[in-house]
């Protein structure tokens, strides 16, 4: 008697449609309902929100919300200016200039990261992302 190999069924191809992508694992049809997406979204908001507490932990401390706070939060990307040396304190077209390119920066970044796939690319990035905040806070810190 000779044992035939077992061999197992053939799924056959999914038909190609007009119908669009394959429903995600949970069932919602989009990328945000992945578990790589809400890990993406982890990471990246997580180092935004440490950058933020990083900067301002006296300030968070205070009783209340002082104004501050929110000052704080819009003139973050000046920490990065004072790390490459230039004084964002020094004109008013300099202030806006970097205020602006900073911001810009940081939100390009942000977004491209939620939509880059994930592998290198992505890994690429979020050390681009954490190596500029980091500059940032510790500009922060020497303004």
């Amino acid at each position: 008697m000779s044992q035939e190999p077992s061999q197992s069924p053939r799924v056959p191809p999914r038909p190609e449609s007009d119908a669009g992508p394959a429903p995600s694992p949970t069932g919602t049809g989009s990328p945000e309902g992945t578990p790589w997406y809400r890990a993406r979204a982890t990471l990246v908001l997580g180092a935004w929100l440490v950058a933020l507490l990083a900067v301002g932990y006296k300030l968070l401390a205070a009783p209340g919300f002082p104004p501050e706070v929110a000052t704080l939060i819009l003139l973050f990307p000046f920490g990065l200016a004072r790390i490459l040396g230039l004084n964002p304190m020094g004109n008013s077209l300099g202030v806006g200039v970097v205020f602006f390119a900073a911001w810009v920066n940081y939100v390009l970044l942000t977004i491209v990261l939620f939509f880059v796939p994930h592998g290198r690319a992505f890994r690429a990035l979020y050390v681009v992302l954490l190596v500029l905040l980091a500059l940032n806070v510790a500009g922060c810190h020497m303004m």
